[in-house]
């Protein structure tokens, strides 16, 4: 007989906020740990300094359809986390 390979699963688990406790793993805020991460970082205290402001910007290059790459939402939503800008659009 031969048995069936296990199937992947696609299943979305929200996690709880961390409490210092032993043995947490803490989501990573490039989520490169997702798929091990037990607690997600709970939210700021106002006590806490905010993070320094940052006016820098950069030119994003234009999307060639590479893997990997993230498209600039035409709303900017994903401004922080994408890599390339939609190009030029032809008319």
């Amino acid at each position: 007989m031969s048995e069936k390979p296990a199937e992947k699963s696609e299943q979305w688990v929200e996690l709880p906020n961390c409490k210092g406790q032993a043995g947490e793993i803490k989501l990573n805020d490039d989520l490169t740990n997702a798929t091990v991460a037990t607690c997600k970082p709970g939210p700021k205290s106002l006590s806490e300094k905010p993070a320094e402001k940052s006016e820098q910007w950069v030119e994003l290059p234009n999307c060639k359809g590479q893997t990997g790459e993230i498209r600039l939402n035409d709303d900017l939503t994903n401004a922080t986390v994408a890599t390339c800008k939609p190009g030029p659009k032809s008319f």
